[in-house]
């Protein structure tokens, strides 16, 4: 129905939304969300600093989805693409997310570890795409990607992670949910150098906004963390190198819906809340505390996110698509 969610989360859609139709999902999203509610906008953007394989393994897999009419570096033009539909871009953060120890940055723990795994997951989950383009056997394709983890401390790959949160008018001018305080660009040029002026963000920490101490996170997530699955309500499927890939005609999709790529989903989820140190990037703990706050999470993978944020808020009401 027509504005009906407090808060609109959607994250690493990248993969699954052509570029020719991210206006489209964004009008939709707006049309959604209560007038003065939030929409959160998550992306990424390709590897930076790859040594030679990770240029051949990541630089194909990059190709691969442009030519399904994808692009992985859509959140360059995101903040533009929410205002040019109405929304007041409140908050921006970009956080840099190394493929090693996080040493560089000041983190300790298993968060690079993780992220290691997520990265060999999804190169895992094009194997068969790669394998036919790179005319790679099986266990070439494992070599290479071995190659391309070892190379990454040696060459301090990265990529960037984006989140703009924007909000959708008010009909009376105000509006219930708080105000982020002041609006602060965070977008920079990309760059290698992984000091940490060039990796945190700029924006102040927000009164009242929802976080969590990475490094306590980061404890839990190391003795306690195990995937959480759950089930596509498609039957429809082809198997392809022992993967389960959807079987819908022309769809510019390129994951698969498996076990493997749940795993993946419930890795990448954990990555990203370290990584922000939050479930959500503006002041909205108060708002979901009380009975009845409405929230959607599109694209929700395994349901990470949502799970995470029903069990931290009971009284709101969380709806997963």
């Amino acid at each position: 129905p027509d504005n009906y969610f407090d808060f609109v989360h959607q994250r690493f859609l990248v993969a699954g939304v052509p570029k020719s139709k991210w206006d489209d999902v964004l009008k939709e999203l707006n049309r959604i969300t209560k007038p003065g509610g939030l929409i959160e906008i998550v992306e990424c953007d390709e590897f930076q600093s790859l040594g030679p394989v990770g240029e051949i393994i990541l630089g194909g897999i990059f190709k691969a989805l442009e030519l399904r009419g994808l692009d992985i570096n859509i959140a360059y033009s995101m903040k533009d693409r929410m205002q040019k539909i109405g929304l007041k871009v409140e908050s921006e953060n970009t956080r840099l997310l190394p493929n090693d120890c996080l040493k560089q940055i000041g983190w300790r723990g298993k968060i690079g570890e993780l992220n290691k795994q997520s990265v060999v997951l999804s190169a895992s989950s094009m194997k068969p795409y790669m394998m036919k383009s790179l005319e790679l056997t099986s266990d070439e394709y494992d070599n290479n990607v071995t190659d391309m983890i070892k190379e990454f401390s040696e060459y301090q790959s990265f990529n960037n992670i984006y989140s703009f949160v924007g909000r959708k008018p008010s009909l009376s001018g105000n509006s219930n949910i708080p105000k982020v305080a002041g609006e602060v660009s965070v977008r920079r040029p990309l760059s290698t150098n992984l000091s940490k002026t060039e990796i945190f963000s700029n924006s102040p920490d927000t009164a009242g906004a929802e976080s969590e101490n990475p490094l306590k996170l980061n404890k839990v997530i190391a003795k306690s963390w195990k995937p959480q699955r759950s089930h596509s309500l498609r039957d429809d499927a082809r198997l392809d190198n022992k993967r389960r890939y959807h079987a819908v005609e022309n769809s510019p999709y390129p994951l698969p819906s498996d076990i493997g790529e749940q795993d993946r989903l419930e890795i990448q989820n954990t990555v990203i809340t370290l990584l922000f140190g939050k479930l959500f990037n503006f002041p909205l703990a108060e708002t979901l505390k009380k009975k009845g706050a409405l929230i959607l999470d599109v694209g929700c993978g395994s349901g990470s996110w949502s799970r995470d944020v029903a069990t931290k808020y009971p009284l709101a009401e969380v709806h997963a698509v």
